[in-house]
């Protein structure tokens, strides 16, 4: 076991800290709070943890790098520290699918079943999807493949968050899955505590894959990341 897979392991043990996978403009956050119901399997190289809420996995079958920094919290909050797993752009690569495309079932899931729709956002490191087995919910995304959901005339984003099926962001080195609701300030529904995402195609536009005070190493990705606890 290498030393980056054994600290971000010894965190997944622990409630206390958060993760996520993602890039700049969406993600998907994964925590869990003490004593909350999970099941968890530790093994040689990766983890999985699962909760009524959420569910992440980690696969660390490529060297990584890690790197981490602080930055400021939301409206003046405790600053966050942060440490990134770094890949390689090349290793890092999925789909970059850039219009929704249905993927068929998730074979990989860890928590709850369903069809697998890519949401097409092109992003380089990660898959990010919606995942359901509402018949109802598929024939209306079936509608729009081959579209991209970034186009204005587009409603399948607002189909999804009215529907809020799972989400799954897939990248190298894991995968978290989030199983609650999704928040819409348009909507009065607030984001929950706990695993959530979130999707904000204006940031999405700018084609960044993190952060530009995120010290990522020259040509490397963040395909995972851990938010320790204070």
């Amino acid at each position: 076991m290498t030393e980056a897979l054994a600290l971000l392991l010894d965190h997944l043990r622990d409630p206390a800290h958060a993760w996520s996978i993602g890039t700049y403009g969406a993600i998907a956050e994964f925590t869990r709070d003490p004593g909350e119901a999970d099941t968890e399997t530790f093994t040689g190289s990766g983890a999985k943890v699962a909760t009524p809420r959420g569910a992440i996995a980690i696969s660390l079958d490529a060297p990584v790098i890690l790197t981490e920094y602080e930055s400021r919290g939301h409206h003046g909050g405790a600053s966050v520290r942060t440490v990134m797993a770094c890949l390689p752009t090349a290793d890092a690569q999925r789909a970059a699918r850039t219009t929704i495309t249905e993927t068929g079932p998730d074979d990989d899931a860890i928590a709850g079943q369903g069809i697998l729709f890519d949401m097409g956002l092109g992003v380089p490191h990660v898959d990010i999807f919606v995942r359901t087995g509402d018949a109802a919910l598929q024939a209306e995304l079936h509608k729009h493949l081959g579209k991209s959901i970034l186009d204005p005339d587009n409603p399948a984003m607002a189909v999804i968050k009215e529907a809020s099926p799972h989400r799954v962001f897939a990248s190298r080195l894991g995968r978290i899955e989030v199983l609650q609701q999704i928040g819409s300030t348009a909507r009065g529904v607030p984001t929950p505590e706990g695993p959530h995402t979130h999707v904000l195609p204006k940031l999405l536009r700018l084609n960044r894959t993190h952060a530009r005070n995120a010290p990522v190493p020259e040509g490397m990705v963040p395909a995972l990341n851990l938010y320790p606890a204070h």
